[in-house]
């Protein structure tokens, strides 16, 4: 996925396996954490959807990863580009 540079709102659909309440994403380049948001995953429209604002602007454009974690647990990475 592309990411855009900047500050965001980012509506992030994730699958039904995921169980609601709250979560974390945080977005590493080059093993550097660059930003960290919370919130939580709700039932919008039968989709499951985690709302949360990042800060992107310092981050330098490139390949980076983007956790996404239920609070306290392990969580997935996924490679993403910031434009």
């Amino acid at each position: 996925a592309v990411i855009p540079g900047g500050r965001l709102d980012l509506a992030i659909q994730l699958g039904a396996e995921n169980q609601l309440g709250p979560y974390e994403v945080v977005l590493v380049q080059d093993g550097m954490r660059y930003a960290f948001a919370s919130g939580a995953l709700k039932l919008e429209n039968r989709q499951r959807i985690l709302q949360v604002k990042l800060d992107l602007s310092r981050v330098p454009p490139g390949e980076s990863r983007l956790g996404i974690r239920p609070s306290g647990q392990e969580g997935k990475y996924y490679k993403v580009m910031l434009e």
